[in-house]
């Protein structure tokens, strides 16, 4: 995309990322009001895990839909 494409699609579209961000922010607001808490996970800036073939808590097959380990 050239600067002249670039310049017509923001000026079409010019509230789509706020309306993205607050979207996101509503989905926020209507799991915590439903009382769901972040789960702190140590060192999750540096690795994940799931790169490494990892399996973090909600990967484990105790949560599962068979609930089969």
């Amino acid at each position: 995309m050239d600067t002249r494409q670039l310049l017509r699609a923001f000026f079409a579209f010019p509230l789509v990322t706020f309306k993205i961000m607050a979207a996101i922010h509503w989905e926020a607001l209507r799991l915590w009001l439903k009382g769901a808490r972040l789960v702190p996970r140590q060192n999750a800036a540096i690795k994940t895990g799931l790169s490494a073939g990892k399996s973090n808590d909600y990967t484990s097959p105790a949560l599962s839909a068979g609930g089969k380990q």
